[in-house]
């Protein structure tokens, strides 16, 4: 059978090693090179589905490290080469099947990873969460565990199919009122401690305008937004930062009700800036949340948009 000779293109080289690890190396002509690198990358790919938040990010570190070498050195290699015999093997076609393997790995890697990742567009969780939070939860954790009183959690809303973030406040059968502002669980009124006033500036408020209200009303754009900030302890030992405007804000104020069974109660920790299970679903609230709509547990700050120095915080 007749062969041809052909040059290789070193960015042709560079961008097939980019959609695929090692691609660029079989387009050289350098099986062994090819091997070593696409048989990598699928390893390292199925350390990701791992239930292990430092695995996962040394396995994306390493695999970006043996994408970025494995386009340099194929483009490299491409360069040197003045032209190969292009035999069936090395046909253009015979690119196109680690890709595809490559790909369908990556479904099934998409289906079983255990982390996922959102944006904080909302100023509902403050301060615990910021606008411009990027953060990483656990992926279906309470599939397999239980949901405790304190866990920040990501519910889907039961109308408009999108994901929110709460606190879980009120477990099944509690008893949940609220007083001027103070959180009364089974009869007993959470421990709050006042500390230093939480400050925004009103330019970095979110998205469309949003203006949420503070303690004192800043006036001019980029004046700062100060909030009332307090320590409440839930449980013995567990404690959490709560934003307060005032003590009359609607909501402020709840007569005793009981969580259905299966069912759960959630706040934001800012509020006053927060519609949850204290407004009726008929208003805009989220009302009760049922066990099915409690999908993920937050986990890891990995990102924030205005404060790097929240970068690596843990959350709870």
């Amino acid at each position: 059978m007749q062969s041809d000779k052909a040059k290789r293109n070193p960015f042709l080289a560079g961008f097939l090693s980019l959609i695929t690890p090692g691609l660029g190396n079989l387009y050289n002509g350098q099986t062994n090179n090819f091997y070593k690198f696409f048989i990598g990358f699928i390893i390292l790919s199925w350390l990701s589905v791992v239930d292990n938040l430092i695995i996962l990010l040394v396995s994306l570190f390493i695999v970006i490290l043996l994408m970025l070498f494995s386009i340099v050195q194929c483009f490299i290699e491409a360069r040197r080469i003045k032209e190969i015999e292009l035999k069936n093997r090395k046909k253009f076609y015979i690119l196109i099947l680690p890709i595809i393997l490559l790909y369908t790995n990556n479904f099934f890697i998409t289906d079983n990873l255990k982390f996922k990742t959102y944006s904080i567009p909302a100023a509902s969780m403050s301060p615990t969460l910021l606008i411009g939070d990027y953060i990483i939860v656990r992926k279906n954790y309470y599939s397999r565990n239980k949901v405790n009183r304190g866990d920040l959690v990501i519910l889907r809303h039961h109308k408009n199919g999108k994901d929110y973030i709460k606190r879980i406040i009120g477990l099944p059968g509690d008893e949940i009122s609220i007083k001027s502002g103070h959180l009364i669980i089974n009869g007993n009124q959470l421990n709050t401690e006042r500390i230093d006033d939480f400050k925004e500036i009103k330019e970095k408020r979110g998205p469309l305008g949003s203006m949420p209200r503070c303690s004192n009303e800043p006036v001019n754009l980029g004046d700062i937004c100060k909030k009332r900030q307090y320590l409440e302890k839930i449980g013995t030992d567990f404690q959490i930062r709560i934003l307060d405007i005032s003590n009359d804000e609607l909501g402020d104020n709840l007569t005793s009700l009981i969580v259905p069974d299966k069912s759960y109660f959630v706040l934001g920790d800012n509020r006053d800036n927060s519609l949850d299970s204290r407004f009726s679903k008929s208003v805009g609230g989220l009302g009760f949340i049922s066990i099915d709509k409690i999908l993920h547990k937050a986990h890891l700050v990995y990102w924030s948009k205005y404060d790097k120095s929240r970068i690596g915080i843990f959350l709870k």
